[in-house]
């Protein structure tokens, strides 16, 4: 390749070098882009599995949360008539118990001639509702760890999206610190590049100063402004030659 004297005074091997640069900055950033985007999946992915097996959980406990609620009357007249119908279909003895017991009770009412008196009647009642309420409280009883279930799944998921959010918030984080180096990175080589021309400029100045200051050395004080010149224009040339093999 030919030399080119005025090559000390462009900026033609800063641009070279700066796309160089700016090309391996941006190939690097979206290799790094890559990365992230693939990690992000596999977060997805893992917590998204790990939600899967919650969510039939959280599901059952909270059917039996609710019905523990209708149980109590929490939830109004039509949550209590979903509980009693529960509660039948969870005891299909319930109903031989009754009917046995209360045979009994009329059974012993007319070996002794009281079928029809108000003992009787009330000894029917007190024996119903205290079946009723013993087999209801049962029941009860076995809802209430569903609650507990109810608390435990729900944390759990809690947990889960918790912790997919924070990892992609990390993980975007990463991206941003990334592109804003690469950015920065970028602006940096462009503005040296840009510079060059100043640089250029300025050894030039530098050349024509020591020209003028040598041509300024004629006349009768040839001898001191003649050297006096000729130094200056030989440091200005050297400093434009100067950025040549720089």
């Amino acid at each position: 390749m030919a030399l080119n004297l005025l090559d000390p005074f462009d900026n033609q091997a800063q641009t070279q070098a700066a796309q160089a640069q700016i090309a391996g900055i941006q190939a690097g950033q979206t290799a790094a882009n890559q990365n992230i985007g693939q990690a992000q999946n596999a977060i997805t992915t893992g917590y998204g599995n790990a939600l899967t097996a919650y969510l039939p959980e959280l599901q059952s406990t909270t059917n039996g949360a609710d019905m523990l609620g209708n149980s109590l009357g929490i939830n109004g007249s039509q949550g209590s008539a979903q509980a009693m119908q529960a509660f039948q279909n969870a005891n299909p003895g319930y109903q031989f118990q009754l009917n046995q017991g209360l045979n009994a009770v009329n059974a012993r009412a007319a070996a002794n001639g009281m079928s029809n008196s108000g003992n009787t009647q009330l000894a029917l009642q007190n024996f119903g509702q205290g079946l009723a309420n013993t087999t209801y409280n049962q029941w009860q009883s076995q809802l209430q760890p569903y609650l507990q279930a109810q608390n435990s799944a729900t944390g759990g998921v809690a947990n889960v999206d918790t912790g997919q959010a924070n990892a992609l918030a990390g993980q975007n984080d990463i991206a941003a610190n990334i592109n804003y180096g690469a950015d920065t990175s970028i602006g940096n080589a462009n503005a040296n590049a840009a510079l060059g021309n100043l640089t250029g400029a300025a050894n030039l100045w530098g050349l024509g100063t020591g020209l003028l200051a040598l041509g300024a050395g004629s006349g009768a004080t040839v001898g001191s402004n003649a050297i006096a010149g000729a130094g200056n224009a030989l440091s200005g040339l050297g400093s434009g030659i100067k950025s040549l093999f720089s």
